[in-house]
């Protein structure tokens, strides 16, 4: 369900000086409490929907009516279940209408309308027309039919996660991305490959994320939890730069740019965010659990969970942030 701008976030967390690139919610029951009767209004109320916001709650609602909905797209199909020969059949029953998890979405705007690309773990990525109600215009299933891990739209591209196989590795499941240009969808995609003939795929593991700066670097995040830096030449996305210091998936990144730096924040599910300088590959900082915020007090300035998401939020009067989410809370 989608209502309003922004790159999907995950999670709960804090706040971290910075500079200058959203939530996922839904409308349900919150359990009894004073401390728990005040989390709901932090979730969006699911009646809340255009065009007719047609909550009967009023102002006595205890969930959230900030964003309105607008629509609800079945992005994903139908898991198949397979036969059982009459064994478990209640589980089979109870299961048939579930769908594979819609795993990623991109907003794109293009000559006044409003086009969103969705990613799911059935292997598909689909587009999305505001033109004739957000129906569906187009599909796309991936190369042997791996999940779709994340898509991002950036520069006129399309750019795709997904899982793949590799020849070479026929029994193996790597990390693939694919670009479509957008001004001729038509043509093949591009492809990431960190070495044509020994190594044509772009990571040892799965997609985990993907950041497109504005001078058009794009970054991939893995689960083998490197980073790695791309740039376009020659019609083609060349690797440039590989870089390690994480130990588990890449979740999150986004770029805080200055005249002289440009400074890539990433995050983990271990649990850490780094700081690095595009320019050089080098990590300049680590915010960790151990990190201290407060000499005093001796609080932590890190997250005690995995870390989702990471975000540039830019205020006229507090500042330049990168907020970060985490399942610590």
């Amino acid at each position: 369900m989608f209502g309003g701008g922004g790159r999907g976030n995950k999670g709960r967390g804090g706040r971290h000086s910075g500079g200058g690139r959203g939530q996922r919610g839904g409308g349900g029951g919150g359990r009894s409490g004073d401390h728990e009767q005040l989390r709901p209004k932090h979730q969006l109320c699911k009646y809340f929907v255009v065009p007719n916001l047609n909550c009967n709650q009023g102002d006595n609602c205890k969930f959230s009516h900030a964003l309105k909905s607008h629509i609800q797209l079945e992005a994903s199909s139908e898991i198949k279940q397979q036969k059982n020969n009459g064994y478990n059949n209640n589980y089979n029953n109870n299961n048939q209408k579930r769908k594979h998890t819609v795993s990623s979405a991109a907003i794109w705007e293009n000559q006044g309308m409003i086009k969103i690309f969705t990613g799911s773990n059935d292997g598909f990525w689909r587009l999305w027309n505001s033109a004739n109600g957000f129906t569906q215009e187009f599909e796309k299933q991936m190369s042997d039919g791996g999940k779709v891990n994340c898509v991002e739209v950036a520069s006129n591209f399309l750019f795709c996660g997904f899982d793949g196989i590799c020849p070479k590795l026929p029994n193996t499941k790597v990390g693939m991305i694919h670009a479509w240009n957008l001004s001729s969808p038509q043509d093949p995609p591009l492809e990431f490959y960190m070495e044509k003939d020994n190594a044509p795929y772009a990571h040892s593991f799965s997609i985990s994320s993907l950041f497109v700066t504005n001078q058009g670097i794009v970054l991939s995040g893995s689960e083998d939890s490197t980073i790695k830096v791309w740039q376009f030449e020659n019609n083609a996305f060349t690797l440039r730069k590989t870089l390690a210091g994480h130990v588990r998936a890449v979740t999150g990144m986004t770029v805080v740019s200055s005249a002289s730096l440009n400074m890539l924040w990433s995050c983990s599910v271990d649990e850490t965010i780094r700081l690095w300088d595009l320019n050089t590959g080098d990590c300049k900082h680590l915010i960790s659990s151990e990190t201290t915020k407060n000499q005093q007090t001796g609080q932590s300035a890190g997250h005690q969970a995995a870390i989702t998401s990471l975000i540039n939020f830019e205020s006229k009067g507090m500042g330049n942030f990168v907020l970060s989410g985490s399942f610590d809370g």
